[in-house]
């Protein structure tokens, strides 16, 4: 009875039991302007992989920014500008991504304007930065994000620039971003030790029937030994005539 208890037990521990695994999808790059809106798709995690517990939605990409200074005063100008991009990501539960890209330039000393309203020569300057940005957060709500289809990613590009101190009306500028990113989720989940459906391999089921036999061929042992042993009284019955045969 006790080892039939503890192949219960055992069995039981082996249905139940879990190990933590994870598993991370990626999109591919998105290449997006600023101002540009857009979306990107990411599979659900599928149920038959065993029980989620946890999320975690990513995001990375990197910004090239263009910006364009002209000068068309007379006067001397000097002219501090920043540029950049930032990506903000919307998730169906509500949870929100954003990174930026963000470079600080130098300062300007444009000259008075030159005659070429081009973005260059004395009166005018094209700044150009590459930055790189991320950004991570949990997501809630994980009944969401179960099945075998996918969800989406709503996105938006921003244009980041800051100019100098002096007023738009000294001069000119233009900016443009091109913004290259993707999104990641990574599912955390409990994973069966045996795969949901799994067949023991038949290594496994020869090792299990070796047992029980074994285990049969024992205890059917013991029994037949036990039913041929002779009591006292046979073996009285057997002595030699003469021997007394009084049993006890």
């Amino acid at each position: 009875m006790n080892f039939i208890k503890m192949i219960a037990a055992c069995s039981l521990l082996t249905a139940t039991a879990g190990q933590a695994a994870s598993i991370t999808y990626q999109t591919p790059n998105a290449s997006s302007q600023s101002g540009l809106t857009g979306s990107l798709s990411l599979p659900k995690l599928s149920s038959a992989l065993g029980m989620l517990t946890s999320i975690t939605l990513g995001a990375s990409g990197t910004t090239f920014s263009t910006v364009g200074v002209e000068n068309f005063q007379p006067t001397p100008l000097g002219f501090a500008a920043a540029s950049g991009a930032q990506v903000i990501i919307d998730a169906p539960t509500g949870e929100q991504l954003g990174f930026g890209a963000y470079t600080l330039h130098p300062i300007l000393h444009l000259s008075g304007y030159d005659g070429a309203f081009d973005y260059s020569g004395t009166s005018g300057a094209t700044l150009y930065a590459f930055d790189n940005g991320s950004d991570s957060s949990s997501l809630q709500l994980l009944g969401n994000y179960i099945g075998n289809n996918n969800f989406a990613l709503n996105y938006q590009i921003y244009d980041l620039v800051a100019q100098g101190s002096f007023p738009n009306q000294h001069f000119t500028y233009f900016s443009e971003d091109v913004t290259s990113f993707y999104a990641s989720v990574t599912y955390n989940y409990d994973a069966a030790i045996s795969p949901p459906g799994g067949v023991p391999e038949p290594a496994s089921w020869a090792l299990l029937i070796m047992g029980f036999g074994l285990t049969g061929a024992t205890m059917r042992r013991r029994r037949r030994a036990g039913a041929s042993s002779p009591d006292a009284r046979e073996l009285m019955q057997q002595c030699l005539p003469g021997c007394d045969k009084t049993v006890i």
